[in-house]
C-alpha cells in the first residue's frame, strides 16, 4: 500500500528535530507541504535549512506547555488551512 502526500499540508508537532524531522522529510519527498511546530526559533530555522523545501516548508514556534502558545498555534493552523 502506497501513501502519497501530494497536495496535502501537514502540521508536524516536534518537527524541528528527531522523528518529527524525519516525518517532515518523508512528507516533502512524497509531494506534500509541512508546517513544522517547535519551541525554539533557531532549531526551526535549522530544520528549514536541512529540508530545503522552499515554499513547501513553514514554521510555527510554540511551546505547547503554554496555554497562550496553544491558542496561537490553533489560530495559525486554522489560517493555514484556508490558504
Amino acid at each position: 500500500m502506497s501513501s502519497s502526500f501530494q497536495g496535502k499540508k501537514l502540521a508536524v508537532l516536534g518537527g524541528t528535530s528527531g522523528i518529527g524531522l524525519a516525518v517532515a522529510t518523508k512528507v516533502l519527498a512524497e509531494g506534500g507541504q509541512v508546517i513544522l511546530v517547535g519551541r525554539n526559533k533557531e532549531n526551526a530555522q535549522r530544520a528549514v535549512d536541512v529540508l530545503k523545501g522552499g515554499t513547501s516548508v513553514h514554521t510555527i514556534v510554540a511551546d505547547l506547555g503554554l496555554n497562550a502558545d496553544r491558542e496561537c498555534l490553533i489560530a495559525a493552523l486554522a489560517g493555514a488551512n484556508r490558504r
